[in-house]
């Protein structure tokens, strides 16, 4: 048990970390700015086990819902 929330902590840290980079050098990139609607869909980051990515998910759905009733008392 120890050992599998370790794992998810560090799982939800590496796609944090990873989906959280930015080109900074100043470069500016032929891709717009923002995502366009119709790509609202999350896709699954590359090198992401979907394994990993589908357990991190649920535990931020748990969260969210967990967050949304501490809110309405």
């Amino acid at each position: 048990m120890k050992k599998t929330c370790i794992l998810m902590a560090l799982a939800a840290a590496s796609l944090l970390i990873f989906t959280g980079c930015d080109d900074s050098s100043g470069k500016k990139s032929s891709e717009p700015a923002a995502p366009a609607a119709s790509s609202s869909a999350e896709k699954k980051p590359a090198g992401v086990p979907t394994a990993t990515y589908n357990k991190v998910k649920a535990v931020e759905a748990q969260h969210n819902d967990q967050l949304e009733k501490a809110l309405e008392n």
